[in-house]
């Protein structure tokens, strides 16, 4: 045996365990995504951000900084959006529940189920929000 044999530079030394990254998005073994689980968890996130809009509204009160003021001025608002567009989904859904109820309760008595066709939907709507709008006076 010859002293002068090369080693080659790329040994692996110590067998390192592969760590191996998963979604839980995508992942099978995190189980399926159930929204109305999740919304009834997570519903004191909206109470907490009501929390924190009642707090940015105190708080824009007592400053005097112009820069700060902009900046809880623009989280008020945004705050307020998501809430509005929280309670909007809110109604939605209950509308969407009470319609998949009625033709459920139709099918049950034997009646042929009166679908809405998308087009009478989006009238529909429009003539709700118009009507709010009146009430409301923002016309």
């Amino acid at each position: 045996m010859s002293s002068k044999k090369t080693v080659g530079r790329f040994r692996e030394v110590v067998q390192v365990a592969k760590v191996e990254k998963r979604d839980p998005r995508f992942d099978p073994l995190c189980g399926e995504f159930d929204e109305k689980l999740f919304k009834d968890n997570y519903k004191f996130v909206n109470e907490m951000k009501s929390q924190d809009l009642t707090f940015l509204k105190k708080q824009i009160r007592e400053e005097e900084d112009p820069e700060r003021r902009k900046s809880i001025k623009y989280l008020i608002q945004r705050t307020e959006n998501q809430l509005r567009q929280e309670a909007q989904n809110k109604v939605k859904e209950q509308e969407l529940a009470v319609e998949r109820d009625q033709q459920k309760d139709q099918l049950e008595a034997g009646v042929k189920p009166f679908y809405v066709s998308k087009s009478k939907q989006k009238e529909m709507k429009l003539v709700d929000q118009y009507e709010k709008l009146k009430q409301t006076g923002g016309l």
